[in-house]
Parts: C-alpha cells; sequence; structure tokens
C-alpha cells in the first residue's frame, strides 16, 4: 500500500501544475468525491482499483489502473485533500 510522501509524490506526477484539457476532473459535493481523469480514452470494465490511504489515515484515494497504465484516481473527501481552486473548474459527473 502506497501511503505518506508516497501518494503526494504519485499526485504530482500524474497531475499538472494547473487544470487544462489533458485532464478532466469532476466532482460531486453530495458525496465529496472527485475523479481526475488521466485520459480521454472511454474507460470501460475492467479496471483494477487499488486503495490508496492519505498520511493521516483520514481520507482515501482510488488509483485506477488498466493495461497497466494509470487512468484515473478517484478522491474521497475531496474537499479535504484537493484545492479548492482545482474542485471549482470541476464538472458534475455525467457531464464533460
Amino acid at each position: 500500500m502506497l501511503v505518506g510522501v508516497g501518494l503526494v509524490m504519485l499526485v504530482r506526477l500524474v497531475l499538472p501544475l494547473s487544470h487544462d484539457e489533458r485532464v478532466r476532473i469532476t466532482y460531486d459535493p453530495e458525496v465529496d468525491a472527485a475523479y481526475i481523469y488521466l485520459t480521454d480514452v472511454e474507460l470501460e470494465p475492467g479496471l483494477d482499483t487499488i486503495p490508496l490511504e492519505t498520511p493521516d489515515g483520514s481520507a482515501m484515494v482510488n488509483m485506477d489502473w488498466k493495461d497497466g497504465k494509470i487512468v484515473g484516481l478517484e478522491v474521497l473527501d475531496a474537499s479535504i485533500l484537493l484545492h479548492p481552486d482545482l474542485l471549482a473548474q470541476a464538472t458534475s459527473p455525467g457531464r464533460s
């Protein structure tokens, strides 16, 4: 299981410094969950999901893999883990 500094380094590797068209983010404030899409390819069944804990164990990130590539990150308790400006740029789930 990847925790602590490893999780922070992973997020820095897969996320650009600012949001653009290459990375799509959805956020559902009702359940406080965000999904960060790292590909424009339609994600079909067959993903492998690896749960990751935050350093203090207060929230969780699920990392999705497909064909040996990281394709997305689901962030639970997103308002705690993600910066507000990133969440402000997110769309609602089901919308582009």
